[in-house]
């Protein structure tokens, strides 16, 4: 699981075949979630 910051507060182990947590929906978007790979494709054309 990751927390609302993006930190991984639980690894699972290979034991482990589910883990069960608490997820945080956020109201606001990232880069990411708004533009997708766009961002990512105009930064390596500007290569």
């Amino acid at each position: 699981f990751v927390d609302p910051l993006g930190r991984p507060f639980h690894l699972s182990t290979a034991d482990e075949g589910v883990i069960i947590g608490q997820v945080f929906p956020q109201q606001q978007q990232t880069v990411y979630t708004r533009f997708g790979d766009w961002f990512v494709v105009l930064g390596a054309r500007g290569r």
